[in-house]
């Protein structure tokens, strides 16, 4: 008797994991016996399905949390409506999804809530994707990446051609030549040869036993960097390389660069 399988997704609460809210089977085939190394496994083209179909299926789910509770508008403070729908593309590593997402708008002011993977995620495709493009496109020429991608995905994605790996290798570079011209302006902050320091105390309430814990709080900053507002307002500290501080009594420790 020849034997089959299927692969099945099911979605279940957290708190009751025996009862099954919806499945869908994603794929199922055939069980042959082995004669090669070619149909040994499952192939790479099932494989891609495979993570395609679960993928998609979890994609579904997550998108529906984003209207599932009421949402209000933040400039009306009312309920926001159904509006219709937005279709979007999402590029992962293997495979491609279109997105559905339900678009939200007030009836009196016009507002709609991000309804668009761009203005979810500011972006198209996921980090991973953009990660594995970044590390490949330092160490090999943009043609070989794609043709590198080009055949882990099992066909040619326009995601992967040579211009969009160049175009994720230079924001990237970009961003991390940002955060080193940040990190030198740090490091290379002049000396003070005079400071003010500010203390405060207080109790902070902890959320687990609704116990609270006494906190020290200091501000260190250059008296140059203090400049006045408008009459009858607080000052406060906006120049560069003016550092400040936030101690503790050995229970809190954070520490705070303004910039």
């Amino acid at each position: 008797m020849t034997k089959n399988y299927r692969i099945i997704v099911e979605i279940y609460y957290q708190n009751n994991p025996l009862e099954t809210i919806s499945k869908e089977e994603i794929i199922q085939g055939e069980l042959n016996k082995p004669s090669n190394c070619l149909d040994f496994s499952m192939g790479l083209d099932n494989q891609i399905v495979l993570i395609q179909g679960v993928q998609d299926k979890i994609l579904k789910e997550k998108i529906q949390l984003l209207s599932s509770e009421q949402q209000i508008c933040p400039i009306c403070k009312i309920n926001l409506h159904k509006h219709g729908t937005h279709a979007s593309s999402f590029r992962d590593v293997f495979s491609d999804y279109e997105i559905v997402v339900q678009r939200l708008r007030c009836n009196d002011c016009g507002y709609e809530k991000p309804s668009t993977v761009m203005t979810l995620i500011n972006d198209k495709i996921s980090g991973d994707l953009k990660k594995i493009q970044a590390t490949l496109g330092s160490t090999h020429s943009f043609r070989e990446n794609e043709k590198i991608f080009e055949l882990f995905s099992g066909k040619d994605r326009k995601i992967n051609n040579h211009d969009r790996i160049k175009q994720v290798v230079n924001s990237v570079g970009k961003a991390l030549e940002e955060i080193n011209t940040e990190e030198k302006e740090i490091l290379t902050v002049p000396e003070a040869t005079k400071l003010v320091l500010n203390i405060d105390r207080g109790h902070i309430k902890t959320i687990e036993d609704q116990r609270s814990m006494e906190a020290m709080v200091s501000v260190v900053y250059k008296p140059e960097c203090i400049e006045t507002n408008s009459k009858n307002t607080k000052n406060y500290i906006t120049s560069k390389n003016c550092a400040a501080s936030i101690l503790d009594d050995s229970q809190v420790h954070i520490k705070i660069l303004l910039l």
